[in-house]
């Protein structure tokens, strides 16, 4: 048998939850930007430690040769950090939503099992 409890503010944190990804915002160009970014730093990282401790045709000739890695490798770091900025901002914009107590779930988690 299973009984539903209503609770307002477990409603309340829902509705904040979809007015927050219904909420047209500059989150999403915020967290690309900083992908782009992080893309062009890791990149950046390589050229200038690799052309600080051997000459510049060594360090253009072995991104040359092998660009096919460092590329992908970079753009997955920047997906990582685009995804890290959107999911932080995301939970930073919501107000009250937090997560529940021990004290708070049990009862909800009890009332749920058949």
């Amino acid at each position: 048998m299973r009984i539903d409890v209503h609770d307002p503010e477990r409603d309340q944190s829902m509705s904040n939850i979809a007015a927050i990804s219904a909420t047209p915002g500059t989150t999403a160009a915020r967290a690309a930007g900083f992908g782009v970014f992080a893309f062009g730093a890791l990149l950046g990282l390589y050229f200038g430690v690799l052309a600080l401790v051997s000459v510049w045709a060594f360090t253009a000739s072995g991104f040359a040769r092998y660009w096919y890695f460092f590329v992908p490798l970079a753009a997955g770091f920047g997906i990582q950090v685009a995804i890290f900025v959107r999911l932080r901002d995301t939970l930073s914009r919501r107000k009250g939503a937090g997560t529940r107590s021990r004290r708070e779930v049990a009862p909800i988690s009890r009332n749920r099992w058949p």
